[in-house]
């Protein structure tokens, strides 16, 4: 990391931990479910989304759960769709081999 970064990178965190109206990535990540469904207040949604404009680590983790729940609604859907039946033969051979 270069002397520039590491001073930008400080700089950011002693503003986010002091200026009024800013929060840290550990106050972010307690934000990001609310935000996802929407029940953040107003104010602080926007104090989160400013966090996230800001913060390119925050900003990559809002949107792995983005997808996880994108993914968790997609396996919900697929779960009440209806199965294949198996077929007849399989059915006949599975109770042959049990021997009923």
């Amino acid at each position: 990391m270069t002397m520039r970064r590491r001073a930008r990178m400080g700089m950011k965190s002693l503003m986010m931990r002091y200026v009024p109206g800013y929060i840290t990535c550990e106050e972010a990540d307690d934000f990001v479910m609310d935000y996802l469904d929407g029940s953040l207040p107003e104010r602080q949604r926007r104090v989160f989304e400013r966090h996230i404009r800001m913060c390119p680590a925050c900003k990559r983790h809002l949107d792995r759960q983005r997808k996880v729940l994108a993914l968790v609604a997609r396996e919900g859907q697929l779960s009440h769709m209806p199965q294949p039946a198996p077929p007849e033969d399989l059915v006949q051979a599975i109770l042959r081999a049990r021997g009923a």
